[in-house]
């Protein structure tokens, strides 16, 4: 009985070593992107609270209209908390007369570069399709819905919108 030694051929395991090559230089990315979705999902939290708060205010208000920008009690701005950023990557949160939440992110090297001091919105709507924003008119008003988009300026890129947002 005579035993030959056996084992992979060069171009065999070459062949392996480009087929791990390829699958990671598609999966890095994808996974980058994967966790920059899930820090901004904090957004998304950050967001939440304040769409409950302009949601009661909305649904129990007696007045002619509704508060004024920033002045819906769920903010955090520069201007009040100078050195404080509401969490580790959301900076600001900012809302119109309209309800319209305006979320930042803030400078943290954990995000990517093009994900820095980025914005998102959350406008609240008063008809079941999503096609008609809440005005400042006060009295009747009835928030149906919520629509998370990019910012008009400055938006976030849409590969790092949490799954909501998209």
């Amino acid at each position: 009985m005579d035993r030959k030694q056996r084992g992979f051929t060069l171009i065999e395991l070459m062949i392996v070593v480009a087929i791990i090559g390829i699958l990671a230089a598609i999966a890095l990315p994808q996974y980058n992107s994967y966790t920059t979705r899930g820090k901004l999902t904090e957004m998304i939290l950050a967001g939440n609270i304040c769409r409950d708060a302009i949601s009661e205010i909305v649904q129990s208000t007696k007045d002619a209209t509704l508060p004024p920008a920033s002045g819906w009690g769920c903010e955090v701005t520069a201007v009040t908390t100078p050195a404080a950023p509401a969490s580790k990557f959301v900076n600001t949160i900012d809302t119109s007369n309209a309800g319209v939440i305006t979320l930042t992110t803030t400078a943290d090297s954990a995000l990517p570069t093009d994900a820095l001091v980025k914005a998102i919105t959350f406008t609240p709507y008063t008809d079941g399709a999503l096609t008609v924003a809440l005005t400042n008119a006060g009295v009747g008003a009835k928030i149906m819905g919520w629509k998370c988009a990019p910012a008009a300026v400055g938006g976030m890129p849409s590969q790092y919108l949490p799954g909501t947002c998209k």
